[in-house]
């Protein structure tokens, strides 16, 4: 799934973060770390606690973060953000790779998946996104 520009443009707003320059081997251009955002990891269909996490980059298609718990390869999650009016968006993210930047920090890079119109309770089940 990819970001309306629209949306990107609400998220990211005039001055958050700094474009990246494009690499041929990314579809789509990154732009650095906006914030720090809130993720609610998931394990199967059910949602756990919140965890702040911070944003390394940015796409139309995914995010990469930086947490201290590592989430698994395809371990899904529930990214939060808010756009530029304080609007909260929500998007169901799939991990596609990690790598450790130090001994306790790690970098893991998700595709977004679909926009999250379901409960973020921990414990709620899965819904139909």
């Amino acid at each position: 799934m990819e970001l309306s520009s629209d949306l990107f443009k609400r998220i990211m707003g005039e001055t958050r973060g700094q474009e990246q320059p494009h690499d041929e081997r990314r579809r789509r251009p990154r732009i650095n770390g906006c914030s720090d955002v809130v993720i609610y990891p998931m394990k199967g269909e059910k949602i756990e606690p919140s965890m702040p996490v911070g944003v390394r980059d940015i796409s139309v298609m995914g995010v990469c973060i930086l947490q201290y718990r590592l989430l698994e390869n395809n371990q899904k999650f529930i990214l939060e953000l808010k756009t530029q009016d304080e609007q909260t968006v929500r998007i169901l993210c799939v991990v596609k790779y990690w790598r450790k930047v130090n001994e306790d920090l790690n970098a893991m890079g998700a595709i977004f998946e679909s926009m999250w119109t379901g409960a973020v309770e921990p414990g709620a089940m899965e819904e139909a996104a």
